[in-house]
């Protein structure tokens, strides 16, 4: 599956994403330690939904200090402080669009599945659980 390259996080490039339904990881760069190896890519959560306005989402709850944020990613990356660790101006993101939100949900769960393979534990804000 191959992805847009890299992006800033940041409200500007928030307008050039395109509206439709996708796949997305938001992540940092810096290589992460996870419990079997590490992750190059700095990945810190992979997930799939309408593109410009779920990252829109995500951007808007790291910044708030509420349970009530609109993305619960967002919302955990806030509330544990990662913003010491992983500067918010250095996030970034990339994107796939689909053609649907069933294959952008099929392509997520398969990149999770992949990920946690890998290093056998999710992303950092990946959370089966919810909040």
């Amino acid at each position: 599956m191959k992805l847009s390259g890299w992006i800033r996080l940041n409200k500007e490039n928030l307008e050039k994403i395109p509206d439709g339904p996708g796949i997305y990881k938001i992540g940092y760069p810096r290589t992460l330690n996870m419990a079997v190896g590490s992750d190059k890519e700095g990945l810190l959560v992979i997930g799939s939904a309408t593109l410009r306005h779920r990252i829109g989402q995500f951007h808007t709850s790291i910044r708030e200090d509420t349970k009530t944020a609109p993305h619960s990613e967002g919302y955990r990356f806030h509330a544990l402080g990662m913003a010491e660790f992983f500067p918010t101006e250095n996030l970034r993101f990339k994107f796939k669009r689909t053609n649907n939100e069933k294959e952008a949900q099929r392509l997520e769960g398969e990149e999770l599945v992949k990920y946690q393979d890998k290093h056998r534990e999710l992303p950092p804000l990946n959370n089966i659980g919810g909040r």
